[in-house]
């Protein structure tokens, strides 16, 4: 676990140092306060990784694709209805990797489990099967590549679809540095399926390692963020989405 920075001096030397990108990360957690037209509540979402993480550039900063055991939990408080969701990936030294998630609402329960298999740590594919109650099953396959620029720029993009191809989703992230200390990411996605389809944009301007600044559009509606860590384990969030007129307050936990 990492030590938490307990002086505002340490925190400039952070700010300030390139260092700090050799920091690594076992558990990710997030508790945020949301207010929409849907409702409102808390939703609390928890990740835990067997191996650290290294950072790459920014706090926040992970890569693209999980390539590791990992296991995650989230429950969120939005309106009547609790929802719980509980699942993981193991990984096996042959590539192959079994993945299973689990769902459950006061409306029904989701299962999902399949196994896939990690070509090289850049390049991964999964097929699962995914059961919901009171409808039809589904097999789901997913697709993820990452391509490496040098250290820390990347282009990543990954595809998830039904076997039929009758919803699908497309998304890519463009990360690099601009300077030492200021780093842009750019996130693209697009679903499409049963006549409908939605496009959203998203770029994140990194003012240093611990500030960042996002604006984007889902179909033309506004979205807007700002992260700040006040430390290397901690950070304050508040975002806003006019898609349901959704704001959002929270903090980010990270050892």
């Amino acid at each position: 676990m990492e030590v938490k920075l307990k002086t505002n001096t340490f925190a400039l030397l952070l700010l300030c140092s390139t260092g700090v990108s050799a920091a690594s990360y076992h558990s990710f957690s997030t508790l945020d306060y949301i207010n929409a037209d849907y409702g409102d509540g808390f939703l609390f979402e928890t990740e835990y990784f067997i191996k650290p993480q290294p950072m790459a550039g920014v706090l926040d900063e992970f890569g693209y694709l999980n390539i590791d055991d990992n296991v995650h939990f989230s429950i969120d408080t939005l309106g009547n209805d609790n929802q719980y969701n509980l699942g993981g990936e193991v990984y096996f030294n042959n590539g192959v990797f079994a993945l299973a998630e689990y769902h459950n609402s006061d409306e029904f329960d989701q299962v999902q489990a399949g196994l896939g298999y990690l070509i090289n740590d850049d390049f991964k594919v999964s097929l699962s099967y995914l059961d919901i109650d009171n409808q039809d099953s589904e097999w789901l396959a997913s697709i993820g590549y990452n391509h490496q620029l040098n250290d820390l720029d990347y282009v990543a993009v990954s595809f998830d679809s039904q076997l039929d191809l009758d919803v699908w989703t497309i998304a890519g992230r463009y990360f690099a540095a601009i300077n030492n200390n200021q780093f842009i990411a750019l996130d693209l996605e697009h679903t499409d399926g049963k006549g409908e389809s939605e496009t959203s944009i998203f770029a994140n301007y990194y003012l240093n390692q611990a500030i960042s600044l996002g604006l984007g559009a889902q179909d033309s509606n506004l979205a807007i963020k700002a992260k700040y860590y006040v430390d290397s384990n901690f950070a304050i969030t508040a975002s806003y989405n006019d898609v349901a007129n959704e704001a959002r307050v929270g903090i980010t936990g990270q050892f």
